[in-house]
């Protein structure tokens, strides 16, 4: 006897926890495999922003040519520079220096 069972229905009831924790195991390392649908909709939700971001144009080609061989890491790189001020920043920075020019400085006069 064994668990208070005979040996064939203790044995039947271990085989029978043992199929549903392979199928509960199963269901939770399919589960859990949500990195790579993360990654996916990242991808798809990046290039949308980034058509629109773009004064509304739609995605250049070359952009989805990178995007296929690129990884996620790069990808999300990319998005982030795109996405940065910092050349706008220097263009506008740019515009502002050459609006406003130095003052000359005047000749001195003999009495100075």
């Amino acid at each position: 006897m064994a668990m208070g069972l005979p040996i064939a229905d203790a044995i039947d009831q271990i085989t029978t926890s043992a199929r549903v924790l392979d199928a509960a195991a199963e269901k939770t390392s399919h589960a859990q495999d949500f990195g790579s649908q993360i990654a996916q909709a990242v991808l798809r939700k990046t290039r949308r922003s980034a058509a629109a971001v773009v004064c509304g144009a739609a995605p250049r080609k070359d952009d989805d040519e990178d995007a296929d061989n690129d990884s996620f890491a790069e990808l999300l790189k990319k998005a982030v520079q795109r996405k940065s001020g910092q050349k706008q920043h220097k263009a506008q920075a740019e515009r502002e220096r050459s609006r406003y020019q130095q003052p000359q400085s005047r000749q001195r006069t003999k009495g100075e």
